[in-house]
């Protein structure tokens, strides 16, 4: 996959002012548990998914011109449950895909279940 190149990208026709919204993925099995995700590919969870829904209510009015997203699919998913049914391009960036955790990927940092 290459390289978004977010602010050479040819989507900014014209100069004018400009608002960034900066939306996290919504809840997945691994939040809940307190474990590093990081690259691993994980799916949203029922409850991510409802707050993503409850996100795009919230953001409605809002219009956007372009979404730029995570290629995972945490993120991805989140990006087209706010965009909903309307016409707006989503653009998968590496350069805003989340950091590795490398060997301590899925490992757990909650207080009951501590792994690392």
């Amino acid at each position: 996959m290459k390289r978004c190149g977010l602010m050479t990208a040819p989507f900014f026709k014209e100069e004018r002012n400009m608002k960034i919204y900066l939306i996290r993925h919504g809840v997945t099995d691994a939040n809940k548990c307190k474990s590093l995700q990081g690259r691993t590919d994980i799916s949203l969870n029922e409850q991510g998914r409802e707050l993503a829904r409850i996100t795009s209510e919230g953001l409605k009015d809002i219009n956007f011109d372009i979404i730029f997203t995570s290629p995972l699919k945490r993120a991805r998913e989140t990006a087209e449950i706010i965009r909903g049914n309307r016409d707006i391009p989503i653009i998968d960036c590496e350069d805003i895909q989340e950091i590795s955790f490398g060997e301590y990927e899925g490992l757990c940092f909650g207080k009951e279940n501590y792994t690392i």
